[in-house]
């Protein structure tokens, strides 16, 4: 006899968050920190290098991939032409705040799509209510709502991939196909011919993004699901999935060889070759040690819904996350390398499971939870307005010189605008506090709003009181404009020495450099060998003092007679030191 759902709710509990306020929070989320900054270094000066280099082409190579006329064999087209076609149509704005639009876009994608997922997955019969003695239990659509209201609030709260997501990186695209993957699964109960159109494009657009890594376990996971009785409406159709996944990982190659030469297309295939392999014990510890922490608190409310649930884990609305999260996992852990925006491709099915914990959370959790986030929150809050007293006004007088020490040359200037964004947020925070002291309630969403309300009023207080010292430090707009005064004549080529991916988009856009044009790297990250010889007549040496100091790099120049012209770094960054080089 199969055992008794855990839900028990009256309709009462089932009130939707009210809409207006959803969106908005939505919005906020979405844009807050991509506003009034420039590519920070790492993947997001990265992913804006290859966008820019796509938008400044004059035939459009969608096959190629390019920084500053080095071929990257890595990722693929998908995300960085839609970027680029941003650029393009937004020409009456500045290419690097174009850049960002479409990533807010995606997020909003992501959240719309997921909100979707779990409100198909929470009306199937196996999720609903158990029905009252005297009736008053919600309708299944009014439950599919309130759960995929808490769903929505639950990914908000989830602070620890906020940064990842407002990156101009692939990793961070991908969170939207796999979001549109778990809606097209969801959907497919219901609507199976549509559905297999979401899935098929969702695949597609996998392995046009970042390959074979990305587009395999998606493979593998929805023709697994084809299987499953509650998905038969798929089976008929899982060739013309598979042929999709197919087209997805191969159309990149196709578009590499088409538009480029061959040499391209096999570096390319072997970047999507060398995905796969084992990262190592170091890398494994590194993703298991940051597994709840990154993914609080979705994560230990996804393990406790799968354990309240645990005699309906053949249920649809169950099985969908719990099956989608072990091929997804299965498939981080088998590639060769692990970083935090892996952490992206799980927290969909993540969160997916942890909605439906809500609507059967005892009440006594329910409470611990949200004064603990009530008062961690409140905490956090004030120390953001604490830091840009520090900053702005020099009080107190300790952080201030601790915070200013980092940034010695940063210019405050107080943006009222962006108080008042602050100001306005912070407000918000406190209605909701109150609204929680004051009026008790039993929403299923409620054990979410104040997390989502109090994680999310941190992340705007950041991007918009904390931004311009945030950006004066991880910005290299200061470095690229000294280069530039240095270089005098920005029209010569610059040959570029173990100078990294990031750096190279960066300089190239703000400095105006023109560096030497190269072949591709074959997915390399920095240019780690000294050449022979160099075409430029300017050399651009990138040294860190760490490495130097351990061996690791030795400060070979090419063959010839060099000249240094320039020596500077970022003010923060006291490891690091550019140096450039004129040719006697």
């Amino acid at each position: 006899m199969q055992s008794l759902n855990p839900v028990l709710l009256t309709a009462s509990a089932t009130r939707k968050l009210p809409r207006i306020l959803l969106i908005a929070m939505v919005i906020a989320y979405a844009f807050s920190g991509l506003i009034g900054r420039d590519p920070w270094r790492g993947d997001d000066a990265q992913g804006f290098g290859y966008a820019w280099s796509l938008a400044q082409g004059q035939d459009f190579s969608l096959g190629v991939l390019q920084i500053a006329g080095l071929s990257v064999a890595s990722d693929g087209p998908l995300w960085f032409a839609v970027v680029a076609f941003f650029i393009k149509i937004l020409f009456f704005i500045p290419p690097h705040i174009a850049a960002f639009i479409p990533v807010g876009m995606s997020i909003l994608v992501s959240l719309a799509a997921l909100w979707y997922a779990v409100y198909y997955a929470a009306r199937t019969p196996a999720a609903q209510p158990l029905s009252l003695a005297l009736g008053g239990q919600p309708k299944p659509v009014d439950y599919g709502c309130a759960v995929a209201d808490g769903a929505v609030l639950l990914l908000l709260a989830t602070l620890g991939v906020a940064l990842k997501l407002h990156e101009l990186s692939a990793q961070a695209a991908q969170f939207a196909l796999h979001a549109l993957l778990l809606l097209g699964a969801c959907m497919a109960l219901y609507k199976p011919k549509p559905a297999a159109w979401v899935l098929g494009l969702s695949l597609v657009g996998l392995g046009l993004n970042r390959g074979l890594p990305a587009a395999l376990p998606g493979v593998i996971w929805v023709l697994g699901l084809s299987f499953h009785a509650a998905w038969q409406g798929l089976a008929s159709r899982r060739w013309a999935l598979l042929l999709a996944a197919v087209g997805g990982v191969t159309a990149n190659l196709v578009l590499a060889y088409c538009l480029s030469e061959a040499s391209y297309a096999q570096a390319l295939w072997h970047w999507n070759v060398a995905s796969f392999g084992f990262a190592g014990w170091a890398k494994w510890a590194y993703f298991f040690s940051n597994f709840l922490t990154i993914g609080w608190p979705a994560t230990p409310f996804a393990l406790a819904a799968a354990w309240r649930w645990r005699q309906h884990w053949r249920a649809p609305h169950i099985w969908v996350g719990v099956s989608y999260f072990w091929i997804m996992l299965a498939g981080v852990l088998s590639q060769s390398t692990i970083s935090e925006a892996s952490f992206l491709s799980i927290i969909p099915p993540i969160v997916l499971l942890a909605a439906f914990l809500l609507p059967a959370l005892p009440r006594v959790w329910m409470n611990a939870l949200d004064w603990f986030g009530v008062m961690a929150l409140s905490f956090a809050a004030f120390l953001a307005w604490l830091g840009w007293f520090a900053i702005y006004f020099g009080w107190p007088a300790k952080l201030s010189k601790s915070i200013l020490l980092a940034t010695p040359t940063f210019q405050a200037s107080v943006n009222y605008f962006a108080v008042a964004i602050a100001l306005l947020c912070s407000i918000f925070w406190f209605s909701v506090v109150r609204w929680r002291v004051t009026r008790p309630s039993t929403v299923v969403w409620r054990a979410a709003v104040v997390w989502s309300a109090g994680m999310l009023t941190v992340w705007v207080l950041i991007g918009s009181l904390w931004m311009p010292w945030l950006n004066h430090g991880k910005s290299y707009r200061a470095v690229a404009t000294e280069l530039k005064f240095a270089l005098k004549d920005h029209t010569q080529c610059v040959s570029p020495l173990r100078l990294g991916l990031a750096q190279r988009a960066v300089l190239a856009y703000f400095g105006e450099i023109r560096f030497e044009a190269q072949g591709s790297d074959a997915g390399m990250n920095t240019e780690r060998d000294t050449p022979a010889t160099v075409a430029c007549n300017w050399l651009l040496e990138y040294d860190s003092l760490q490495n130097l100091s351990s061996l690791e790099r030795l400060p070979y120049l090419p063959a010839g007679q060099w000249a240094l012209t320039w020596e500077g770094r970022r003010s923060t960054d006291k490891d690091e030191r550019f140096r450039l080089y004129q040719r006697k």
